[in-house]
């Protein structure tokens, strides 16, 4: 019992940096999206009007799911 703990404990070590990863790759989008609305407005309403824009934000929103999934696949460990 206390040999499992100690491995749990050590994997949550050894999968930190990919936790971290994961967290900064879900933010880094929307930062992204709040600055680009900054410096020029006329870049966010494309993506909201055009249809072009429209397909590229769903393809964005899809890819960062599938994103969101591989990176919990990758750190899950069973002990």
């Amino acid at each position: 019992m206390r040999e499992r703990a100690r491995l749990r404990g050590q994997l949550r070590i050894y999968t930190a940096q990919g936790r971290i990863t994961g967290r900064i790759l879900c933010i880094m989008p929307f930062v992204m999206f709040g600055l680009l609305t900054i410096v020029n407005r006329k870049y966010e309403s494309i993506l909201f009007t055009d249809p072009t824009g429209l397909h590229m934000l769903y393809f964005g929103i899809i890819m960062m799911i599938i994103g969101v999934l591989a990176i919990r696949k990758i750190i899950s460990v069973k002990v």
